[in-house]
């Protein structure tokens, strides 16, 4: 849910904007919400969110992250 929030804020603030991307990324896919994800974000006509669901060597994560210029962490836990 807290993805799919983060996907629709996105796309009404940069839309289709090539300029704008959104990298997901996760290491884990609980029930294919990966698959859900990748759907959704495909129904919304969206070329510019990015899904990757793999483990990553440390020097790959440190690359990913020093590639943005925002970071947001989404839980779904509660407190």
């Amino acid at each position: 849910k807290n993805l799919q929030t983060l996907i629709d804020t996105f796309a009404q603030a940069f839309g289709g904007d090539e300029d704008v991307c959104l990298d997901i990324h996760s290491t884990l896919n609980f029930s294919n919400h990966f698959e859900y994800l990748q759907d959704y974000v495909k129904s919304k006509g969206l070329t510019n969110v990015r899904l990757t669901c793999t483990n990553l060597r440390p020097a790959e994560y440190a690359a990913l992250l020093k590639s943005f210029d925002v970071y947001v962490n989404v839980s779904k836990g509660e407190g």
